[in-house]
């Protein structure tokens, strides 16, 4: 227990790079600080204009009960869909492997560390969505003490489902694509079908409701086959039943402990495998093409900018976004645009 609250300690300061933040000038960390607030001012009042919104549409059709839990919805698939990324790379592909391997300490151990450093980072994730939608709904629903319990204990162990099962596809990405010369492609592939899903929701969002309401024997069914465990979190916080709340717990630490207990043995092994890079064993002699310099400082810079998923996604997104829309507005009525 001792070594492995040392690892989370350590991949804490890493990922916040504590050391780095020590050396620097106390007028940039200020700077930080407070670009930092204004981010989680600017999310908090944006979630929290959505989730009024959504309140008083469920209001309407008597609803109101399934706010949270479209919200925990929502929180999972965020979890699930940005721990793909940070899966690969902090649980498998860390740049500390070598030194940590070297050292006499379990892989269980290394493994469940960065799991549960993992899980951690995705409940303040999870904060965003989950904060503004409770205050939103105990604005619009009388509430006991209950109701905090329930709710503080289904969010602390939201994120671990959604995170295991991001850490498998995280590697089965990692194992296809590090066998492809193309690895980023699939990463800003992913990236940029995850957020046009999300604009994809917010769009539909009234047919959706419909669709709900006018089926919500068929989607209660489908939680309880295919969501069990968000079934099992339903039916805790609808009806504040213990015992569903037990289950709940037992499912999340179960599902850990297992995963954890699997891939322990062959973590290394699975580790060293992917850090295995392609080469080609079939070169040939070919005449040497010559560019002008200008063509290859351009070249480079267009590899090194597709190098790197995060900076495609936040570059090319508005772009392609504003693009979209731009189309979109030639075939759609003026009324529609301005109500829009």
């Amino acid at each position: 227990m001792r070594v492995l609250l040392l690892l989370l300690k350590n991949n804490f300061m890493r990922t916040l790079n504590i050391n780095k933040l020590k050396r620097t000038k106390v007028a940039k960390l200020i700077l930080y600080a407070l670009l930092s607030i204004y981010v989680l001012i600017s999310l908090f009042f944006s979630v929290f204009f959505y989730a009024n919104l959504i309140a008083d549409a469920l209001l309407k059709y008597g609803l109101i009960s399934y706010m949270l839990i479209l919200f925990f919805i929502m929180a999972v698939i965020t979890n699930f869909t940005f721990s793909i990324h940070s899966s690969k790379s902090s649980i498998f592909n860390s740049d500390d492997n070598d030194m940590l391997f070297s050292l006499p300490i379990k892989s269980g151990t290394i493994l469940a560390s960065r799991l549960i450093n993992t899980i951690i980072w995705n409940l303040f994730t999870s904060l965003i969505f989950l904060i503004p939608a409770l205050i939103v709904y105990t604005f619009k629903v009388n509430v006991g003490f209950e109701f905090y319990i329930f709710n503080i204990i289904i969010f602390i162990f939201l994120p671990i489902i959604p995170t295991v099962l991001a850490s498998v596809v995280g590697y089965l990405i990692a194992y296809f694509t590090s066998k492809s010369n193309k690895k980023n492609f699939f990463e800003i592939l992913i990236s940029l079908l995850f957020v046009f899903s999300i604009y994809y929701l917010m769009y539909s969002g009234q047919k959706l409701l419909t669709l709900f309401v006018n089926n919500q024997e068929l989607v209660a069914k489908i939680i309880k086959y295919a969501f069990y465990p968000i079934y099992v979190a339903i039916e805790a916080l609808t009806k504040y039943n213990y015992l569903y709340l037990l289950e709940y717990i037992l499912i999340n630490v179960a599902v850990i402990f297992i995963y954890v207990y699997i891939l322990k043995k062959q973590y290394k092994r699975i580790v060293s495998k992917l850090q295995e890079n392609r080469t080609k064993s079939n070169y040939s002699m070919k005449k040497l093409k010559s560019k002008g310099q200008n063509f290859a400082l351009i070249t480079k810079e267009i590899k090194r900018y597709f190098s790197s998923p995060i900076y495609v996604l936040n570059t090319i997104f508005g772009v392609i976004l504003f693009a979209v829309f731009s189309v979109t507005t030639i075939f759609m009525d003026k009324n529609k645009i301005i109500e829009m």
